[in-house]
């Protein structure tokens, strides 16, 4: 049996090879939450079907108009997510293109569970809106909010099920170990680049509040935080922070820097990551850097499972306005040994995605309890 993750001293952060059953069972009880957990369960409690029902029929004829911005049905044999036969058909007129690649890639992964799971028609939210049916509703989604932050709803059948969505992006290519440059040799601090997502209020406050119109109100989103603090990164010395695109109507305030490569990302001891309009996209690849992840607590969950990460075990916690962040980065210069190690736990805490051969278990199996629950509606 192939044992990974050794290196720590805590046995609680060993992976064994072939991945245990047991584990691979709480990995699907993860994913389907406790409410569809129950109900995919031989003779376990469903929400009544009545409740369930009355959901679908408030969405009405909108489940069956592919947008990003609300849940849709979703038959995995339809022609339409089919490889294409042609130039021509590359794109169906009534998708955008990142549409058809969440759907081909969603229809792949329903195909490859069997057992005619792909004979049910599903319900999905794809893109990056967050948020429930508003009552008891199966469907799935790439990501959930969690804890505190899931408004009350955190393991009512309200949550969708996650499943492992667009793969090439967030875990194509993905490895162990980073670049290869020892820790040691890494700059003496902490480096982000990304775009201005979030809630376009949280950069420039409330209605009036521009640019020689006043105070503004402070920034509540994570991101916008770091973002507008840019000139104070700045001055400290140690903190490298930089937008490189623009978005969501956002205007170009804080100064832009070039895009950096991973194995440059990977040249500084800490690499920064925060959510934006779900998670962070870039977490998968920053724990596995051989850097040590500096990021706000996680409020929201994907297939990688980001409320599971332990502060101080597998990431540097930082205030969500990022007020401690200079304090953060000065500490791991100041103890190298150990931001190492943190850096190091936080890729054990990968390593059970980088088995493919399990994951794509999880992945079948919650498909698979999914296509269960559907039955028990008749596939609504």
């Amino acid at each position: 049996m192939e044992t990974a993750c050794n290196a720590m001293e805590d046995p609680a952060l060993h992976y064994t090879r072939p991945v245990p059953r047991e584990e691979i069972e709480a990995r699907v009880g993860f994913y389907l939450g406790p409410c569809w957990a129950e109900c995919a369960r031989d003779g376990g409690a469903c929400p009544p079907e009545a409740e369930v029902r009355a959901v679908l029929e408030e969405l009405g004829a909108a489940v069956d108009e592919p947008r990003f911005d609300r849940i849709q049905r979703f038959a995995p044999r339809d022609p339409r997510w089919a490889p294409p036969g042609g130039l021509g058909a590359l794109w169906p007129t009534f998708l955008t293109d990142k549409m058809v690649v969440y759907g081909r890639d969603l229809a792949e992964l329903i195909a490859g569970a069997g057992g005619g799971a792909a004979d049910v028609p599903y319900y999905v939210k794809f893109g990056d809106a967050l948020g429930g049916a508003g009552h008891a509703f199966p469907f799935l989604a790439k990501a959930r909010r969690n804890g505190a932050h899931a408004g009350g709803n955190e393991g009512s059948c309200r949550n969708p099920v996650l499943l492992k969505m667009l793969r090439f992006r967030h875990y194509h290519g993905l490895t162990a170990g980073g670049p290869g440059r020892p820790f040691a040799e890494r700059r003496d601090a902490a480096v982000w680049r990304g775009s201005t997502t979030g809630p376009r209020e949280a950069y420039v406050g409330g209605a009036g509040a521009g640019a020689g119109e006043g105070a503004r109100e402070a920034p509540t989103h994570p991101r916008a935080s770091l973002v507008t603090r840019m000139d104070e990164w700045e001055l400290s010395g140690i903190v490298d922070v930089g937008v490189v695109r623009y978005v969501q109507g956002v205007p170009q305030r804080w100064g832009w820097k070039w895009p950096l490569m991973g194995r440059w990302l990977a040249a500084y001891k800490m690499v920064i990551q925060v959510e934006g309009n779900d998670v962070a996209s870039g977490l998968k690849w920053a724990l596995l850097s051989g850097s040590a992840v500096v990021m706000p607590l996680p409020k929201v969950d994907s297939w990688a499972m980001e409320s599971t990460l332990v502060p101080w075990v597998h990431y540097i916690p930082v205030e969500d306005d990022f007020s401690d962040l200079v304090e953060r980065t000065v500490w791991c210069i100041d103890h190298p040994a150990t931001c190492e190690t943190i850096a190091r736990q936080g890729a054990c805490h990968m390593a059970k995605f980088l088995d493919e051969d399990a994951d794509e278990d999880v992945v079948h199996e919650v498909i698979a309890r999914m296509a269960k629950v559907l039955a028990k509606y008749d596939a609504l």
